[in-house]
């Protein structure tokens, strides 16, 4: 047998990458401690098999998993179960997720850490989470962890409907469901994090810089996301904060994603439920039979992009975009109950399809819709979303285009938290999302990244702060985000 089902696994900032960072039943729980509980040293063998002679074998190290780190004849960078133990004599060991035997014959100065948290940051990220097997969980406490290398398991670490793979942050405590920064943070660098089939992910933070379709963190059919934070930060390319390998069954629920020059979420078949999705190229990129319900999608290029899809969009608030749902010429579905709010153009369609739209909430858009015909129940109010709004078209860059400024003077209230949408380039700005550095003044602030010098007539938006609730006497009735409702993870 490899890993057992039942088995716990514990990653802190504290562990090492060598520790077996996991333990089942039977004897002493050591994978709850920085060190390993068991620093092996001058382990042998008769020969190939799972058996490995040692003089301070102990019976406290049943169901303990083992690091194998060098040795002549051992199977190392692998993570074995300790399955039983003659005291002072041997430790026989279930074989890897390969599966392999912990040795290929007669061995000789063996290094086996047993027990002791795993520390994500090393070249065994990818095997520590090769060795998972359905029905395993791994805790993660709160803290910075940097890849050092891709993390993508084999078939073999299939989770199943009845006993997923569970990989959840914590904070202080093992189940204290972590917010914001106080959720651990896997800085992936140019490394993704995927996941296989059957995998559960909570309470965690991702940043990146890779630039591909399966995104910073990708998901394999049947996974879910849950209160996540995901930053792809990439300044080129289509980056991807949240994607798939495949995407059948796949639920993103109250997850927060960015990616400023690429795709914040790239859903398969699934759900995108009750997330916070802004300050992207594109918010939310539906590629077929999708459910998109009570999001927030904000400062965003294109927030919801439904070419070539089947869907339902459902109770959303799409604000400050330049366009704000897409839809293509192959498109089956229902969009109801949304509010389009302060874009360019709220809605439009390659071709009018067998689409149903209906009460919608129009909201201070340039253009309303393009091919959609909207339902006999829509308005077209002001939908009075608390969060303040900074646009004009007054517009203008300096210098090297770091410097933008507006004769109006309309930063007030404006935070380096906010991001700059050029919905429109004016004499040349480059349209897309803009980091704020800095804000300088009420008529100046200063960009991250250029969005080209000597420019004016620029055309721009700045959603202020995180309010998307609804204030007293919107037109809307349960669309997007309701009174009292809390936005940003």
């Amino acid at each position: 047998m490899a890993i057992g089902a039942t088995c716990i696994w514990e990653v802190r900032t504290t562990g090492a990458n060598t520790n077996g960072g996991g333990y089942t039943s039977g004897g002493v729980d050591k994978s709850q401690q920085d060190a390993a509980g068991w620093a092996l040293t001058g382990c042998t063998s008769v020969g190939a098999g799972d058996t490995v002679l040692n003089a301070n074998a102990h019976a406290d190290m049943i169901g303990n998993v083992a690091c194998c780190v060098s040795g002549t004849n051992f199977t190392t960078s692998e993570f074995f179960e300790v399955l039983s133990v003659v005291a002072g004599v041997s430790i026989t060991f279930g074989t890897s997720h390969t599966p392999a035997s912990i040795c290929t014959g007669i061995g000789a100065i063996g290094v086996i850490n047993i027990g002791g948290a795993f520390k994500i940051g090393g070249t065994l990220d990818g095997d520590f989470f090769d060795a998972k097997v359905a029905g395993n969980t791994t805790w993660i406490a709160s803290g910075t962890y940097t890849l050092g290398e891709s993390v993508s398991p084999p078939a073999a670490a299939y989770g199943t409907s009845a006993a997923p793979v569970v990989v959840t942050g914590y904070n202080a405590t093992r189940g204290d469901n972590p917010t914001g920064v106080t959720r651990p943070l896997i800085d992936g660098g140019a490394y993704t994090f995927t996941v296989a089939y059957y995998w559960n992910l909570s309470n965690l933070r991702g940043t990146s810089i890779y630039i591909g379709s399966t995104g910073t963190f990708g998901l394999s059919p049947y996974c879910s996301m849950l209160n996540c934070k995901v930053e792809n930060t990439a300044t080129a390319g289509n980056p991807v904060a949240i994607g798939y390998v495949d995407g059948t069954g796949i639920n993103i629920i109250e997850c927060e994603a960015v990616s400023r020059v690429g795709t914040a979420i790239t859903a398969g078949s699934g759900a995108v439920v009750c997330c916070y999705v802004h300050d992207s190229k594109t918010g939310i990129s539906a590629q077929w039979a999708d459910t998109i319900y009570g999001c927030i999608i904000d400062t965003c290029q294109t927030g919801i992009d439904l070419v070539g899809s089947i869907y339902n969009i459902f109770s959303n608030a799409v604000r400050n975009c330049v366009l704000g749902i897409e839809a293509g010429t192959y498109d089956s579905g229902c969009v109801i109950n949304n509010i389009i709010a302060d874009c360019v153009t709220g809605a439009s369609s390659v071709a009018v399809e067998n689409q149903f739209w209906d009460y919608q909430c129009w909201s201070n858009n340039g253009t309303d819709i393009i091919n959609v015909t909207k339902g006999s129940h829509d308005v077209t109010k002001d939908a009075l979303l608390v969060s303040g709004l900074v646009s004009g078209t007054d517009g203008a860059t300096g210098g090297t285009g770091l410097v933008f400024t507006a004769a109006s003077a309309p930063f007030s209230g404006v935070t380096t938290g906010d991001c700059l949408l050029i919905k429109d380039g004016g004499t040349g700005a480059v349209v897309g999302v803009y980091t704020i550095s800095n804000v300088d003044s009420t008529s100046q602030i200063t960009l991250a990244t250029s969005a080209g010098a000597n420019k004016t007539g620029i055309t721009y938006g700045i959603v202020k702060g995180t309010n998307f609730t609804l204030g007293e006497g919107s037109p809307c009735f349960d669309a997007g985000m309701q009174l009292g409702a809390i936005v940003g993870l």
